[in-house]
């Protein structure tokens, strides 16, 4: 019985210590599929085209010092890569970014309308990073020629701030 009790100790010790923050250290404290309700289009030097739906992103934010911290995503729709700008009042020394596949919860209707097709991929997504990396520059492009076409919600952090916007890769997407 005294064995049993050891055993059972040891192997919660080290279960507790075993497990590292490292695997998850590119998520949110909520692991819910984000639901992306609008999109922000852009062209490949990052100008704004217009908008569809009511796009959920946070890709400002002002710390009460009055740093301010910006987070831009181009081009949108992108087809194989796309670009992270960064830009804000005070330098920092390395931005966190993380890709999530996302639901959209807008009129796929009209998107179509403007010639971005969707498959049913896009219905089910995953709370998990499907990619991540880390940069010190200001403007990083990302390849992501190896996902699915679909909605995705890319995530940065630049000292403790968490912006995010919303991205749709579509790689038969073309401009009419």
């Amino acid at each position: 019985m005294v064995i049993k009790k050891i055993t059972v100790i040891v192997i919660l010790f080290l279960a507790l210590v075993s497990c590292t923050k490292e695997g998850t250290e590119y998520r949110l404290s909520s692991i819910d599929i984000p639901e992306i309700s609008g999109f922000a289009f852009r062209n490949e030097f990052g100008d704004y085209s217009g908008s569809v739906g009511q796009p959920n992103a946070r890709t400002k934010y002002t710390d009460k010092s009055g740093n301010e911290y910006n987070f831009l995503l181009f081009p949108n729709p992108c087809i194989s890569y796309f670009s992270c700008y960064f830009h804000g009042t005070i330098p920092f020394d390395s931005a966190k970014i993380w890709v999530v596949e996302g639901v959209y919860s807008g009129d796929a209707d009209y998107l179509s309308g403007l010639g971005i097709i969707m498959n049913s991929n896009n219905l089910v997504a995953g709370g998990a990073p499907v990619f991540q990396t880390e940069t010190d520059q200001e403007r990083v492009s990302i390849d992501v020629s190896t996902l699915e076409d679909g909605y995705y919600r890319v995530y940065t952090k630049i000292n403790d701030i968490v912006l995010w916007n919303d991205i749709i890769i579509d790689k038969e997407f073309t401009i009419n």
